[in-house]
């Protein structure tokens, strides 16, 4: 890794260990670094803690919704569609997950962000793992309803439209 990434060992060990700590990767001592594989109870964990996390953030951001913010998750829309009209696989799963990053982001709490960027990740690496088709696992038009709740300010359906989007996956 150090050679393909013109980088010293000392860098990667330190981004493996910050990848571990992040569970996207497990060390084994004496015999390296390996992609991880969250087992099927550890999903469900993961999806249940982001049914308790994010209505949180979508009431928080509609408490704080401004112009500027809107323009940006219609940004993102617009970025999301670009890769299903390619149908960009890899993107889609990325894009979708950093919907979900922006939506902690904008809401402007720093723990909520950190904890969604750890939920976000693992369930990318979720979706790969168990190869759920992308057309299953992020319905194109979710993202789209619950940037409209958020745009009418409407905090109860964009809590459902998360709540129902979260189920999907």
């Amino acid at each position: 890794l150090a050679t393909i990434f013109n980088t010293s060992r000392a860098r990667i060990r330190e981004v493996l260990a910050r990848l571990a700590n992040e569970r996207v990767v497990d060390l084994i001592p004496q015999r390296g670094a390996f992609v991880a594989k969250p087992t099927v109870e550890q999903a469900f964990d993961v999806f249940e803690a982001r049914r308790m996390i994010e209505p949180g953030i979508l009431r928080r951001l509609i408490g704080r919704l401004d112009p500027g913010m809107l323009t940006q998750l219609r940004e993102h829309q617009r970025k999301e569609a670009e890769a299903r009209r390619m149908d960009d696989k890899r993107a889609i799963v990325r894009l979708s997950g950093e919907f979900h990053l922006l939506l902690a982001e904008l809401a402007g709490n720093t723990a909520l962000v950190r904890s969604m960027r750890e939920l976000s990740t693992i369930t990318c690496l979720i979706i790969f793992l168990y190869d759920a088709p992308t057309a299953t696992s992020c319905r194109a038009d979710d993202h789209g309803d619950i940037v409209a709740a958020i745009a009418a300010r409407d905090a109860a359906k964009a809590q459902a439209l998360m709540l129902h989007h979260l189920d999907d996956i």
